[in-house]
């Protein structure tokens, strides 16, 4: 399946094909479908993520964190609050979080070519900086 990653905490988790993280229940992408940035669209209800129409590998954890930032697009999401909205009620180090941003980050090309969609807030969290749209 598509979003289904091969990192082993991935591997672990529960059921989680129709879970979002928890940040927003009334999310837009919650009732219209899709979000589309850059050349990407993701569909959180189906927990698929696309680029330029073609399907992509990711991970479980990555594609929550996305989701995550995604909801709150241009305000600081905290370390804390992305633990507890990804991995909630486990005891998880940031480091964890570091390499799941680093994972996502390598996804979707951030940094490479002028295109920057996450940001990180030093001592303070990480931020989605590019622009969202809502697709229905």
């Amino acid at each position: 399946m598509l979003q289904s990653g091969t990192a082993p905490s991935d591997r672990a988790d529960t059921d989680r094909s129709s879970r979002s993280p928890s940040f927003e229940p009334d999310c837009p992408a919650e009732r219209s479908g899709a979000l589309s940035f850059g050349g990407f669209r993701v569909f959180p209800r189906e927990r698929l993520l696309f680029d330029s129409g073609a399907p992509l590998r990711i991970g479980d954890r990555a594609l929550d964190i996305l989701i995550a930032l995604i909801q709150r697009q241009g305000q600081i999401v905290s370390k804390c609050d992305l633990l507890e909205a990804v991995w909630p009620g486990l005891c998880v180090d940031e480091g964890t979080l570091r390499v799941h941003i680093l994972a996502l980050r390598r996804i979707l090309g951030d940094g490479q070519g002028g295109r920057r969609f996450i940001v990180t807030i030093i001592g303070r969290g990480y931020a989605f900086v590019g622009r969202v749209a809502v697709k229905t």
